[in-house]
């Protein structure tokens, strides 16, 4: 629910969290919007899943939200999810058709989804604000755009944004 949702985001915002990943999304909501704006303006960075709407489907919020960064689902041979949302908005395309992941009742099971890619990204931006703790937002998503693999067609597309995220890559483009 929003209640909820506004309550992690306060919880991170005040707890001094670095990155506040979103694997979710909806309609356009206004306390939503608000929060994203305090953990942006705090210097926060937002990243957010791309939708599971399929090509032509309606983009999710906050991932079309300004200043909020879009990650796309691909294969482990760099396609599209058939099923990901697109549109200008993606940033970036992570690893998110079955991934090996935890299940109810101590089991695993296989996963697909933007979720799973957005959580990928959060993960090498954590990493990223580890090695340096310095970096600002503008950099790290300067960093996740120049260390992109482009993924065809050429240059920045709908369906998978700047292209797949290298974390070698993205690392040495920020530690430059």
């Amino acid at each position: 629910t929003t209640d909820r949702i506004v309550k992690g985001f306060n919880a991170s915002i005040n707890s001094n969290s670095r990155v506040i990943n979103l694997s979710i999304g909806g309609p356009e909501d206004e306390s939503v919007g608000q929060m994203v704006d305090a953990a942006l303006k705090k210097g926060i960075i937002v990243v957010a899943a791309a939708g599971n709407g399929g090509p032509h489907g309606r983009p999710p919020y906050p991932a079309t939200h300004p200043g909020v960064i879009a990650v796309t689902a691909i294969d482990r041979t760099s396609r599209p999810y058939s099923s990901a949302t697109q549109g200008d908005f993606i940033s970036v395309s992570a690893p998110g058709v079955e991934i090996f992941t935890t299940s109810p009742g101590n089991t695993y099971r296989l996963v697909s989804g933007t979720s799973f890619a957005a959580a990928h990204v959060s993960g090498v931006i954590a990493l990223l604000l580890e090695l340096e703790p310095s970096l600002l937002p503008g950099k790290v998503m300067s960093a996740l755009e120049s260390g992109a693999i482009d993924i065809e067609p050429p240059g920045k597309d709908p369906m998978t944004g700047h292209g797949r995220l290298s974390t070698c890559r993205v690392i040495q483009s920020a530690l430059k």
